[in-house]
């Protein structure tokens, strides 16, 4: 059980350089939740449960800078996460729902706002207000 939704805690947020900054957007945590719950409804039969991973939640100006993030990330606002959603199979296995799945059914959710990123294994979600934001990184 998490404390910020039924699967997503503060803690998975927090800024991986240890200085405590975890201040997420509830949205955010929100809007992942209900992403994860998406795929669980939408599972095949030889799938139990579904995990979400949270790569990079929060992000203190000096985490971003060492993880060559962009000088205006979302991430410093602690309302933006690099995650990825998997299915955890009958048999205990994992098995990654691949980010274009989960790109695409966020861009079909909010297809006038947010922000919605491909990276190479991870999909970027953000809750800025600056409007309709997409890019595709993968292949850089």
């Amino acid at each position: 059980m998490g404390d910020l939704t039924a699967n997503l805690s503060r803690h998975e947020f927090a800024c991986k350089c240890g200085c405590g900054f975890d201040t997420v957007d509830i949205a955010l945590a929100h809007i992942l939740q209900d992403t994860a719950d998406y795929f669980y409804h939408a599972r095949p039969p030889s799938v139990q449960r579904v995990s979400i991973t949270i790569n990079s939640g929060c992000r203190c100006r000096e985490h971003n800078l060492d993880v060559g993030g962009s000088v205006n990330s979302r991430h410093m606002d602690g309302n933006a996460a690099d995650f990825k959603i998997k299915y955890v199979m009958n048999d205990g296995q994992k098995m990654q729902v691949h980010p274009d799945k989960v790109a695409s059914y966020l861009d079909t959710k909010f297809k006038k706002k947010y922000g919605i990123g491909q990276y190479r294994g991870r999909t970027h979600f953000d809750t800025s207000s600056s409007g309709r934001r997409r890019w595709d990184k993968r292949l850089s």
